[in-house]
């Protein structure tokens, strides 16, 4: 749908006034969309997600305004009958006019599943000679024509839109597209994608992302009636926060399993698109990322926009998929040979050894040395144990894991439990999914621990390690040292973890 006037033309002046101060704060090269058939580099424009709030605050109110009616817009999506009723995300973008271009591509992408519409709203004012200055905007509304991917020179249907100021533009994100080269004037056009609400969303730069308070979000929780649908799988869950290691462990993580056919990642990249580009990725040569590239599902989100472990986590549960076994790790972990198989016999026996037949393998593994390609798993498999080594000054228990002397000849009763290696099945966080608490970091393992407990759940310790982590954090980003902290989405956070562990009570019999 093409809509012209939706902006006068002094509302078209005033709000690329304001996009070029946004794009001027923190303009940056800007990433490609899904789908895209050609290589990079594909797009030569400088853009920036924004928040209308964050534009309001700064001072940009017309460009705010424009946010307003693109939400409207989606709002009579969604009365229209449009499957757009879940979160929407903005962003601004300069073609700065020396022939840069978006070569062709679908919005909706393995990153961004969830954009079911794309509107976008030029901001070019005067007349636009799409003959002198290009920029126009290509469309490939017709993807079931056997002449797809054949382009306009092979004879396939296209729609041309010039990008005239004022001009709206609304399209289904599965839609092709592209942006013609803009030869000479600048071209500016802000963006919104509406996403579906039965899905996920995208969790990146999104306008109803943070949550209110450090109260649990429904909408990060798996729906009432989710059930395993493919028992013999493993769903890895993975958080990395600017982690370089990251693509070597999923990588590490496939080439290690006995059988790696049966095992799916959830990684919630953490990122900037830009600087981290380099490893944004799986690990490994061209032949292995093409054979796991059906196995790993992400979440993209700027670093920026980080809350801390709980709420990267409750996002990875939201990729998982019908998966009969649950593994939580770091994103700088690496792995014994066939960790898989040893896991799922161990679990059997935890769970012979549970009185309620309930159990969870759980610790803290072992550092290995070195890292990528040049990392060293540790021979030495001896298990640790998770103990007590006292109370912070915020009231809550840190642990520490001790090496056993030997191995152990069965899973081994644990007081404690760790984020960074939990193996169950996944009737466990089916029960008790991952709660969006906002930047807490020490009480995620005691608030966790405490609804396992109360809910019947017993922890053990796996009898040997094939799990190994990073823990020297030299040379690492770390969310505590670079996002700021809020501090009352923090206490709040807190307080509803003090609030449980003051009510727990003994857990109910079998």
């Amino acid at each position: 749908m093409v809509l012209d006037g939706f902006l006068a033309p002094a509302d078209v002046q005033a709000v690329r006034a304001d996009a070029e101060a946004a794009l001027a704060a923190v303009g940056r090269a800007a990433r490609v969309g899904g789908r895209a058939p050609t290589q990079a580099p594909q797009r030569g424009d400088t853009a920036r997600f924004l928040r209308r709030d964050e534009e309001a605050a700064a001072g940009r109110a017309a460009l705010a305004a424009a946010l307003g009616l693109l939400l409207a817009v989606q709002r009579r999506l969604v009365a229209g009958g449009c499957d757009a009723g879940g979160s929407t995300s903005f962003q601004v973008a300069c073609y700065p006019g020396n022939g840069a271009c978006y070569e062709r591509h679908a919005d909706a992408s393995p990153s961004a599943p969830a954009r079911c519409a794309t509107a976008v709203l030029y901001l070019n004012p005067g007349p636009w000679d799409a003959r002198r200055d290009g920029g126009e905007l290509r469309l490939y509304p017709f993807g079931e024509s056997a002449l797809h991917g054949m382009g306009c020179e092979g004879g396939e249907a296209t729609t041309l839109v010039p990008p005239v100021g004022g001009r709206l533009v609304i399209f289904d994100s599965r839609i092709e597209h592209e942006v013609l080269p803009a030869r000479l004037c600048r071209r500016y056009a802000l963006t919104a994608w509406p996403t579906s609400i039965e899905a996920p969303g995208e969790l990146e730069f999104c306008e109803t992302q943070r949550p209110s308070s450090g109260a649990p979000s429904a909408r990060n929780q798996p729906p009432r009636d989710a059930r395993v649908t493919h028992p013999q799988r493993i769903f890895v869950s993975v958080a990395a926060y600017r982690d370089e290691e990251a693509q070597w462990t999923v990588a590490h993580l496939l080439r290690q399993a006995a059988r790696p056919e049966r095992v799916r990642v959830g990684i919630v990249w953490q990122v900037d698109e830009t600087e981290d580009a380099a490893f944004i990725r799986i690990a490994g040569s061209a032949a292995e990322r093409a054979k796991w590239a059906s196995q790993v599902r992400e979440v993209r989100m700027d670093w920026r926009q980080a809350a801390g472990p709980c709420l990267a986590r409750a996002l990875a549960q939201t990729l998982w998929a019908g998966e009969g076994f649950y593994l939580q790790i770091d994103a700088h972990s690496r792995f014994g040979r066939h960790w898989d198989s040893a896991l799922i016999g161990w679990l059997a026996d935890a769970e012979a050894a549970s009185v309620c037949s309930r159990a969870v393998l759980s610790t803290y593994p072992p550092d290995y040395e070195g890292t990528g390609a040049a990392a060293l798993t540790p021979e030495d498999d001896r298990p640790t144990l998770l103990c007590g080594a006292g109370f912070g000054e915020d009231g809550f228990l840190r642990l520490r894991g001790r090496r056993l002397a030997a191995r152990a000849p069965a899973p081994l009763p644990s007081l404690f439990w760790a984020a960074g290696l939990s193996f169950s099945r996944a009737e466990l966080f089916l029960e008790l999914p991952y709660e969006p608490l906002r930047f807490l970091f020490f009480g995620e393992e005691s608030f966790q621990l405490a609804r396992m407990w109360a809910a019947g759940w017993d922890v053990l310790a796996p009898p040997a390690s094939v799990v190994f982590h990073k823990w020297s954090r030299a040379g690492r980003h770390t969310f505590q040292a670079e996002v700021p902290q809020d501090a009352d989405a923090k206490a709040a956070s807190r307080s509803h973890v003090m609030a449980l562990l003051g009510r727990c009570t003994w857990p109910a019999t079998c």
